[in-house]
């Protein structure tokens, strides 16, 4: 069974610090800087819009939650476990720790696949929607442990396929 590097501390009050510090030493070294594949294709990332600070749009959603992007908020989960996203990719084809599958969801009147890659003991899924010729990183985040959430996400596994057998 794989198991995740230790979650970050947060020191809510250097918030800025730490964000500016997630994003030069996980987001641009480890994400970035992975150079990671899946089923023979690269992933890459969303860097258009930027934020007003310059940093890239998927940072933002791989740390922070909320429908409507402008009003995006930090969320710690996400943040205290940013570094399992290149954890999660690396290990992507170890079939016993992850569970994969592909939903379909509807976006700006077009279906998209996506391949949800489920770190089921730790309740950790990292997204990618699939383009033509690789993969997108979307987000990534802790799926609350509700009983209910984790019954929806078996039932899409179960009604799906695993892409790498």
């Amino acid at each position: 069974m794989l198991v995740p590097p230790k979650e970050f501390d947060i020191d809510w009050s250097k918030y800025a610090e730490f964000e500016d510090w997630l994003y030069s030493e996980v987001y641009l070294k480890q994400i970035l800087g992975g150079n990671f594949e899946f089923l023979g294709l690269p992933i890459r990332l969303k860097r258009f819009p930027t934020h007003e600070n310059g940093k890239a749009f998927a940072f933002y959603h791989l740390i922070s939650e909320g429908k409507i992007e402008a009003d995006r908020t930090p969320d710690p989960e996400r943040c205290r476990r940013l570094h399992w996203v290149p954890f999660v990719l690396q290990n992507a084809m170890d079939m016993d720790s992850i569970k994969c599958w592909v939903n379909t969801r509807r976006r700006n009147n077009a279906d998209t696949e996506n391949v949800v890659l489920w770190l089921k003991d730790y309740s950790y899924l990292v997204i990618l929607e699939k383009r033509p010729d690789f993969y997108l990183l979307k987000t990534a985040y802790l799926c609350s442990s509700e009983n209910w959430k984790i019954k929806r996400l078996e039932t899409e596994q179960s009604g799906s396929y695993d892409p790498r057998i």
